[in-house]
């Protein structure tokens, strides 16, 4: 049997992706995205009216409060604020 380290996070499974898709439904339901932004290297920031989302690509999807400082926005920030916003 393969010996899991407890200390390395593991990446997100599908179901695990849904659960926290329907959660976030009903929290924001049909707030419009007004910003979008690299925060760290895999890491995103969603502006919604009045919540943010950070996504570690991954690894977890939440709702905060806190703000971290943002990167310059590289091609694909800037294709998603074309397309989307």
């Amino acid at each position: 049997m393969k010996e899991i380290d407890k200390n390395v996070p593991r990446e997100m499974v599908g179901i695990e992706y849904a659960y926290i898709a329907e959660e976030l439904n009903r929290i924001i339901g049909r707030k419009h995205l007004q910003k979008f932004q690299k925060v760290a290297e895999s890491t995103y920031r969603l502006r919604f009216e009045k919540f943010d989302v950070i996504c570690e690509l991954g690894r977890r999807i939440n709702i905060t409060r806190y703000i971290e400082e943002t990167e310059e926005a590289d091609n694909f920030v800037q294709k998603v604020r074309k397309e989307i916003i």
